[in-house]
């Protein structure tokens, strides 16, 4: 039977330190055919280096050199060049363990087979590993399957990385990262495919390690104008998988994602110096009335956070940024 070639993608960024036990990882790989395709996204580091070095010894992997646009910029110039009919994508400071690809191209052999999602293990700076709960070994089809899995609270795994993504679908449709966008964007890739998936399959198999570091984007505060901007981008992303799909965008399948991404707005509002609380009530007004009933379902909190859910979802604006403050006063 002939191997189906997998196209990896892998968007760097000043990643020298990491770089070269991702890239062994995947070369090290049981399954060995693949095309490795490094985007060396205006590192200033030795990445570049790196790239090369391994380049000019495995014919396998393609460098390309662009200029410094971001992750999105990244992935979408990898899969425009990407020739293989699965595309996995791993980000450069992640590994992956020697039989992950095997593991995942051995699910696609059923018919029309469109995305195969596996939970990643994730590792932070201290090397403590944790793991989301298991997935279990199960298809997901046509209509009725891709609803049961979003009801199910699987666009929690919104990230691009821990899956495989039929290349055809994503070329076919024209589904790519929104550019310009640093918090969201992969949700908003996820629920794009989503809207033309046949076949999805979920698997108990890991071997994706997530590094996770105190550098990460998602731990940056970023303008609130902008949360705001990627914010309502993921809630009309979710609005068009929900009808297309007639779900409830409601309910806590959608607000697992929205939750957080709606809290980075409302903290990027309630601790910027330059706001009065005049004016920070005026921000968040912004948000629709549902916005504010809806926040939090899907996610557990802690005492401060169930207050919180409770003053927003009851529309007690004034009160919440009080709290807000005051929390914020005591992390100083």
């Amino acid at each position: 039977m002939k191997k189906s070639l997998v196209s990896i993608i892998v968007p760097i960024y000043n990643s020298e330190n990491s770089l070269s036990a991702c890239i062994e990882s995947i070369i090290n790989q049981t399954y060995d055919n693949f095309e490795l395709i490094l985007i060396n996204d205006g590192s200033t580091d030795t990445s570049e280096i790196i790239c090369k070095q391994y380049a000019s010894l495995d014919s396998r992997i393609h460098y390309i050199n662009q200029t410094n646009s971001g992750a999105s910029a990244a992935r979408n110039h990898g899969i425009k060049i990407a020739n293989g009919e699965w595309i996995l994508f791993i980000d450069s400071d992640d590994y992956i363990s020697k039989f992950y690809l095997s593991d995942l191209i051995s699910l696609t052999r059923s018919t029309n087979v469109s995305l195969i999602v596996s939970s990643p293990i994730r590792k932070n700076s201290k090397g403590i590993v944790s793991s989301r709960p298991l997935l279990s070994n199960k298809y997901y089809f046509q209509e009725e399957g891709i609803i049961n899995y979003i009801n199910s609270g699987y666009l929690v795994y919104s990230e691009p990385h821990s899956k495989l993504f039929n290349t055809k679908i994503i070329k076919e449709n024209s589904i790519s990262f929104p550019e310009g966008m640093l918090i969201g964007e992969d949700a908003i890739f996820i629920a794009d495919f989503l809207k033309y998936s046949e076949c999805l399959v979920t698997t108990n198999k890991q071997g994706y390690y997530y590094c996770d570091s105190e550098t990460s984007i998602q731990r940056k505060k970023y303008d609130y104008r902008k949360e705001l901007l990627w914010f309502s981008k993921l809630k009309t992303s979710y609005q068009e998988l929900a009808k297309k799909y007639n779900l409830n965008l409601d309910s806590a399948s959608f607000w697992i994602i929205l939750s957080p991404m709606m809290n980075r707005y409302l903290q990027a509002v309630c601790s910027c110096k330059d706001l009065s609380l005049q004016q920070m009530k005026y921000e968040l007004l912004k948000l629709d009335k549902s916005d504010f009933k809806s926040y939090g379902k899907g996610r557990i909190y802690g005492f401060l956070g169930i207050v919180s859910k409770q003053l927003l979802n009851f529309g007690m604006i004034s009160l919440y940024i009080y709290l807000s403050r005051i929390k914020n006063y005591n992390q100083l």
